[in-house]
């Protein structure tokens, strides 16, 4: 009988044996879950800055976007009245070389007479020119004597 109480034992040391390496291991599951537990509290809090972060940045951005579409829309009149200007411009060189075609066109077609006109004002200039010092020298011979 005493080989049955010794295996008893033997079984109950075993048994021990194994219940206290299961505690051991539950209690080092127990560590690794309270640390893990802390760790998801901080990552929680982390995110939750992130987010509050990302949020306010997002706003930012927005308020951003439409200060740009603002000052973009503002400046399309600055655009058009460019656009306006390029186009009188255009416009007035057109004309101008259309006056210029005219002009050389004419100027050509009567250049006998332009260079007649010319020599007939230069002419009478001229002779109004000598009559007007002729005049002036005849008045200083009267006041002379």
């Amino acid at each position: 009988m005493e080989l049955v109480y010794i295996g008893i034992f033997i079984m109950a040391l075993s048994f021990a044996l194994v219940v206290a390496f299961i505690v051991k291991t539950l209690v080092s599951v127990n560590k690794s879950m309270k640390s893990l537990d802390g760790t998801v509290d901080n990552l929680v809090t982390q995110m939750n800055g992130i987010t509050k972060e990302s949020e306010h940045l997002i706003n930012k951005s927005n308020y951003l976007a439409e200060d740009i579409n603002h000052k973009i829309d503002s400046t399309n009149g600055l655009f058009e009245s460019l656009q306006n200007v390029g186009d009188s411009v255009d416009n007035l060189n057109h004309g101008l070389n259309k006056a210029t075609d005219n002009f050389t066109y004419h100027t050509n077609k009567h250049n006998d007479k332009i260079i007649k006109a010319v020599r007939w004002g230069e002419a009478i200039t001229n002779t109004y020119a000598k009559w007007k010092r002729s005049d002036k020298s005849g008045d200083r011979h009267q006041y002379n004597h």
